[in-house]
C-alpha cells in the first residue's frame, strides 16, 4: 500500500481474461493537506460548528519552554521542538502526552526525555462551538483503456440461427458514436429528397447519423453492417414513404420495427438516444 494511503481498494470488471482491475481507490485521509499545512505554515483546516450548539469539552493545552529545552538539550533541541509544535494542534496526541506526564512525570520524544521544566500540558473544561477538521481525500485512479475494452467486449455478441455469424455491438444509444443509419431501400432518385430531409433534421438535433445508400446490397445486409458498428437505430425509406410520408424505424438488438411519420421521427429518436424514453414507448 502507498505510503500516503490509509486504505486502498480496487474495482474490477469481469471479461474474457477474468477479473481485471479498472479503478484503484486510495483513501489518502488528510495526508495531503496536513503536509501542505506543515510545510507552508498555512492553516488548511475547516471549522465545523456543532449542530446542537456549543458544548463542554475537555481541552488540552501545551506550553513549550523553548529556553529550557535549548539549555538542557542543546543540539538535540531540534529533534524535540518540531514534534511538540505539531502536537500543539492535535488534541488526541496531547491527551496521550498528558497521560504520560501524569504517570511518569516526563515524556519521551525521539528517545530524549522531556520534563515538566521543558513543557507542560494542562487539562480543562471549555465551552466549544465546534471543531477544526482537516478534510480527507479519496483518490480514484481509472484505467480508461481497460474500461473501454471491457465495455466493447460486454457489448459484443453474435446473432444465432444463421449460417454465418452476424456480429452485433449493443452499445447503449447514449454512448454509441453513430446514433442511427439512414437506409434507402434501393438506389432510386425519388428517395434522395427524403434522405436529405431526414439527415438535415437529425443534424439539427445533434443526432449523429450514417447514410448507407451503396447499391448492390440488400436492406438486410445493410442492417447487418450497421449492427457491426453498434448503430442502435435504422431508418428505412421505401416506396410507402413516397405515399404517406412514413419510414420504418428498426431497433438494433431486437430487430423490431415500427412504422413512424417523418414528422414525429426526430422527436422520438431524440428521446431514445438521450435515454428519456425506451424502445417499448415508441
Amino acid at each position: 500500500m502507498a505510503h500516503y494511503a490509509k486504505d486502498c481498494w480496487d474495482a474490477e470488471i469481469e471479461c474474457s481474461y477474468g477479473w481485471v482491475e479498472c479503478v484503484g481507490n486510495a483513501d489518502r485521509a488528510c495526508f495531503d493537506l496536513e503536509n501542505h499545512s506543515e510545510k507552508s505554515g498555512e492553516n488548511l483546516s475547516a471549522f465545523v460548528n456543532y449542530a446542537d450548539g456549543p458544548k463542554m469539552e475537555t481541552v488540552y493545552e501545551l506550553k513549550i519552554n523553548r529556553k529550557e529545552i535549548g539549555q538542557i538539550l542543546r543540539g538535540d533541541a531540534k529533534r524535540v521542538l518540531p514534534y511538540l509544535e505539531k502536537a500543539e494542534k492535535k488534541q488526541s496526541l496531547l491527551k496521550s502526552l498528558y497521560e504520560e506526564f501524569e504517570s511518569k512525570g516526563s515524556i519521551k520524544v525521539d528517545n530524549l526525555t522531556v520534563t515538566t521544566q521543558m513543557a507542560t500540558i494542562t487539562k480543562s473544561q471549555k465551552s466549544v462551538a465546534g471543531q477544526a477538521i482537516i478534510p480527507s481525500v479519496i483518490e480514484p485512479s481509472f484505467g480508461i483503456g481497460r474500461i473501454i475494452y471491457c465495455l466493447l467486449e460486454h457489448a459484443f455478441w453474435c446473432r444465432s440461427g444463421s449460417d454465418e455469424q452476424r456480429i452485433v455491438f449493443s452499445l447503449s444509444p447514449i454512448i454509441a458514436p453513430v446514433k442511427c443509419s439512414i437506409l434507402p431501400l434501393m438506389a432510386n432518385e425519388k428517395f434522395v429528397p427524403y434522405v436529405q430531409k431526414i439527415s438535415k433534421a437529425l443534424n439539427a438535433r445533434n443526432i449523429s447519423s450514417k447514410i448507407d445508400d451503396r447499391g448492390g446490397a440488400s436492406i438486410g445486409r445493410r442492417y447487418a453492417r450497421t449492427d457491426d458498428i453498434g448503430v442502435p437505430f435504422g431508418i428505412t425509406i421505401d416506396f410507402e414513404t413516397l405515399e404517406n410520408n412514413t419510414v420504418t424505424l428498426r431497433e438494433r438488438d431486437s430487430t423490431d420495427q415500427v412504422r413512424i411519420s417523418i414528422d414525429d421521427l426526430v422527436v422520438q429518436l431524440d428521446g431514445l438516444v438521450n435515454d428519456r424514453i425506451v424502445w417499448k414507448d415508441i
